[in-house]
């Protein structure tokens, strides 16, 4: 996610500020700050809750995140690619992860 432009123009030529939009970035290649956010419901509602895109984002402005929530929303529905048989944390033979040599 990235934080878009504020401004927008309107019939008279002058700028005004708005919310800010936050874009979903998912192949990471748009400029700026970005964050990353757990692709759940749950994991965007709390951040939401929190008014933590503003935080991470670095943004004064109020946000408007109806694309990101749209977005987690639809991956929702569908099947989230993972790798089969790991999990964080966890080798390939289903042990825990060791630092440790």
């Amino acid at each position: 996610m990235v934080a878009g432009s504020a401004t927008v123009a309107t019939s008279d030529g002058v700028s005004r500020g708005s919310a800010v939009p936050v874009i979903v970035d998912a192949e990471h290649r748009l400029g700026g700050r970005g964050a990353w956010l757990h692709p759940t419901v749950a994991c965007c509602d709390h951040a939401v809750r929190r008014r933590a895109f503003g935080r991470a984002l670095r943004v004064s402005a109020p946000i408007d995140v109806t694309g990101v929530t749209a977005y987690v929303c639809g991956l929702s529905h569908t099947e989230i690619d993972r790798p089969k048989g790991t999990e964080s944390g966890f080798d390939a033979d289903e042990r825990p992860m060791s630092t440790q040599q």
